[in-house]
């Protein structure tokens, strides 16, 4: 109540949390991400689970380096259970990643925690709402996606880490 003049319901579930459209008492449009209350949890009980794969059979005889791969697993899950770690990450993209066309939500990093992120709202429509749209425009969404991809690569050194179409919006 004290940072909301309103708070929708859920539009849409997030990997770990789900999405909610709101308003600030400033009058900005954003989307909050909340993760959900019990998931740290059920990760790291899924993770302890993981932990018991005994490096044996196909996995030994690979030389798959197992144990290198359930660090990097878990390091990564608590990168992504931590939603201060994703503005940053968002944030240092936004300045980093620069393409013409491209927007990237404004992070208001003093209303996040590791359990709610909240940003400006995206606007704009689904992929699979442009096939109608003119060549050229089409071409231009494919110009600038290909561009963010080579330059979050190649310059920021990481790629967007879940790129679904409900994702991305256009305008």
């Amino acid at each position: 109540k004290k940072v909301f003049k309103s708070i929708d319901e859920a539009i849409s579930a997030a990997s770990l949390g789900q999405v909610h459209f709101a308003r600030l008492k400033t009058g900005e449009k954003v989307a909050v991400k909340l993760r959900y209350p019990d998931i740290a949890e059920a990760i790291d009980t899924e993770l302890r689970v993981a932990g018991l794969l005994p490096g044996v059979g196909p996995v030994k005889q690979w030389g798959f380096e197992l144990e290198a791969y359930k660090s990097s697993l878990r390091n990564n899950m608590q990168r992504e259970l931590n939603y201060l770690s994703e503005a940053e990450r968002q944030d240092y993209f936004s300045q980093v990643v620069m393409v013409d066309g491209l927007n990237v939500p404004y992070v208001y990093k003093e209303l996040c925690s590791e359990s709610v992120l909240v940003q400006s709202r995206a606007s704009g429509v689904l992929i699979n709402e442009v096939s109608d749209w003119p060549k050229y425009d089409r071409e231009k969404i494919g110009e600038i996606l290909l561009k963010t991809l080579f330059k979050s690569l190649f310059v920021a050194g990481e790629v967007h880490g879940d790129p679904h179409a409900g994702n991305v919006f256009y305008d």
